[in-house]
C-alpha cells in the first residue's frame, strides 16, 4: 500500500509542477525554512530545513537540493507506567532531497521534493538506538507575501517511511515511529 500511495503522489506531484507555461524568474537565493507538522499515527516534528538556490533547468521549471533537520516526538504511554498519562518522547530525523519547481505567477511557487530520510531514535523511545534509512515524496506550495518573493509560507504533504520501520519499544504498544503520511506548515525566507 505505502509504495501505491509513494507512486501515485509522485506522479500527481509531477503533473501539478508540470501543467504551468509562464516564464517568471526566481530569485536565485538560499533559503531557510522552519516548520511544524504532523504524522500519522502521533508523531509532531519541528523542522528547520536550508534550500540551496534555485538553477534554472527549462521555461519556468526550477531545480535545488535541500536539506532538513526534524526534532520529533511521539505521543505514547511508557511501558510500566503506573499511570496511563500520555507522554511526548522525543527522536530526530534528517531529510536530503532534491526539488522541482514551477511557478505560475508571481505569489505561488509549486514543488515537489524527494529524497533520502533517516531517523535517529533515542534512548527515552527506543531499546535499540540503531539508525534507519528511507525515502520520501513531498507536494507542496510557497506563498510569498512579498513584492521581492523573499519570504514566504508554506504548505506541504507527503509520505516517508524507513526501512526497518524503527519502533519506540519503550512505548505501550511499541509503536513504528517516524513513518507515514505527513502534513507540514511554515515559513521560509530567501536570502
Amino acid at each position: 500500500m505505502r509504495k501505491k500511495s509513494l507512486t501515485v503522489l509522485m506522479f500527481g506531484s509531477l503533473v501539478c509542477v508540470g501543467a504551468f507555461s509562464q516564464n517568471i524568474q526566481l530569485p536565485n537565493t538560499l533559503g531557510i525554512g522552519l516548520s511544524l507538522g504532523g504524522m500519522g499515527g502521533g508523531d509532531w516534528a519541528y523542522s528547520l530545513d536550508l534550500t540551496g538556490p534555485y538553477l534554472h533547468l527549462w521555461g519556468n521549471g526550477y531545480l535545488a537540493l535541500r536539506l532538513a533537520g526534524d526534532l520529533m516526538a511521539k505521543e505514547g504511554i511508557l511501558v510500566g507506567s503506573t499511570t496511563d498519562t500520555l507522554t511526548w518522547p522525543a527522536y530526530f530525523g534528517t531529510r536530503l532531497g532534491i526539488v522541482l519547481a514551477r511557478v505560475p505567477n508571481n505569489y505561488l511557487r509549486l514543488y515537489a521534493e524527494g529524497g533520502a530520510n533517516s531517523i535517529f531514535l533515542t534512548s527515552n523511545i527506543a531499546s535499540s538506538l540503531n539508525p534507519s534509512i528511507g525515502l520520501y515524496v513531498h507536494v507542496g506550495s510557497e506563498f510569498f507575501v512579498d513584492e521581492s518573493r523573499h519570504t514566504a509560507l508554506f504548505l506541504e504533504v507527503g509520505d516517508g517511511g524507513t526501512f526497518g520501520n524503527p519502533s519506540a519499544d519503550k512505548l505501550e504498544g511499541s509503536p513504528v515511529v517516524g513513518n507515514g503520511f505527513s502534513v507540514m506548515a511554515g515559513f521560509r525566507g530567501y536570502f
